[in-house]
């Protein structure tokens, strides 16, 4: 959906800005959008972003401490003149990135109460293997805590960063 708007060089918060204004200008759409852009040079293992709304993605670092990807601006779609603010984090070697929509953590048990952010970061914490393993423990750990109901989209997305010279990664979702 970013397709028209992003080019090499371009500052996730440009990319974003643009995003917005032409969410803003569509008449028809009348809706508000919620999203994480960024840009990752496998390089420097520098990852540039901005954060539009959406769930804060959260960068797991090999000696488990954690940290939010929060800097941006509100949702696109509401106010053309919206700006977004960027930032740039380095990711090291044994640090996994993990995204994710709120269908995972307003999942909901029987009783009401929502998964949240403490769990889905529980989780992360209690398994620092590879992306795939990890991937399949959130949606097991959501699945138990619903009773295997889940009420609204549940994506997630994560990558590892790998002590290769090359700067490789390992995604999957």
């Amino acid at each position: 959906a970013l397709g028209g708007f992003t080019a090499a060089g371009r500052a996730p918060r440009d990319v974003v800005t643009s995003t917005n204004r032409a969410l803003c200008r569509n008449s028809d759409l009348r809706r508000f959008v919620t999203l994480f852009y960024g840009v990752y040079n496998a390089r420097t293992r520098l990852l540039t972003y901005t954060n539009a709304g959406h769930n804060p993605p959260s960068v797991a670092r090999r000696d488990g401490s954690t940290e939010r990807l929060t800097t941006g601006g509100m949702v696109t779609g509401i106010f053309e003149d919206t700006s977004y603010q960027e930032s740039a984090i380095t990711l090291e070697p044994g640090d996994r990135l993990v995204l994710f929509t709120d269908g995972i953590t307003e999942a909901r048990a029987s009783s009401g109460a929502e998964f949240e952010d403490e769990g889905l970061l529980g989780v992360v914490a209690r398994h620092p293997g590879n992306v795939q393993s990890l991937i399949g423990a959130i949606f097991d750990e959501v699945a138990a805590f619903t009773g295997g109901r889940l009420q609204d989209d549940a994506t997630v997305l994560a990558i590892a960063i790998e002590a290769s010279s090359r700067g490789r990664t390992d995604a999957s979702h």
